[in-house]
């Protein structure tokens, strides 16, 4: 059963639904159930989509209904991003011998510590880090599919730390540096949502708050905004 709390683009199958049709132009219902092997999972996933203003979707009858399903220009616009991501992420795995084998990545000048334990490292090939189409997001969505745990998708946010910086955080772990946080931020992709939030925003230099980059004066505690 498909979950409405979870955002739809972080729910299972949803990935492969729009990549499916993105490859393939207009498709038949029953070609999705095909790939997603779960036709009571795709009826209720297309309407969510088709709600979203993901997918557009053509009833015709020929002695049975029959309903073709395409993208919209909004589903092109994200699943674009979802290749991205995913070309970002098998870009990573390819890349062996690159920076983040030392443990050490470099983000605006600065250096982030993305080492992590064996059995962490082992676990993290079970991650999937979803990038979300709006530049203005704050965060991505994670689905952790360890074989032996229940599935678990939780959001990892951009938060100030206790230093006033921009940073990753784990809603899970409740933390800036747990082996989630690290595995994402070997991602480009998500490299690139972090910086484009950081130089969209004012921060409050009394109270630290995150204003909008329009913004005058903040929105916490009324402080003129520079």
């Amino acid at each position: 059963m498909v979950d409405s709390k979870i955002p739809i683009l972080a729910q299972k199958h949803v990935s492969t639904i729009l990549l499916f049709i993105f490859e393939n132009g207009t498709v038949h219902k029953t070609d999705i159930v095909s790939v997603v092997h779960s036709n009571n999972s795709v009826d209720k996933l297309i309407e969510e989509l088709k709600n979203e203003g993901f997918i557009s979707v053509k009833k015709e009858f020929a002695g049975r209904n029959t309903y073709y399903i395409s993208l919209t220009d909004k589903g092109i616009s994200v699943t674009k991003n979802l290749k991205q991501a995913q070309a970002a992420a098998e870009g990573k795995q390819n890349e062996e011998d690159r920076e983040t084998s030392e443990g050490i990545i470099h983000v605006d000048g600065e250096e982030i510590n993305v080492r992590l334990e064996p059995e962490e490292r082992k676990n993290s090939k079970y991650l999937k880090i979803l990038i979300h189409s709006n530049v203005l997001d704050d965060h991505i969505s994670v689905e952790e599919a360890i074989p032996g745990r229940p599935t678990r998708i939780f959001n990892i946010y951009i938060r100030q730390n206790g230093h006033g910086y921009f940073r990753l955080w784990c809603e899970e772990d409740k933390s800036f540096d747990c082996w989630h946080v690290k595995e994402a931020w070997t991602y480009p992709a998500v490299q690139k949502m972090m910086m484009e939030y950081k130089y969209k925003t004012k921060v409050c230099p009394y109270c630290k708050t995150v204003n909008d980059l329009d913004a005058d004066y903040c929105k916490h505690c009324g402080a003129k905004l520079e």
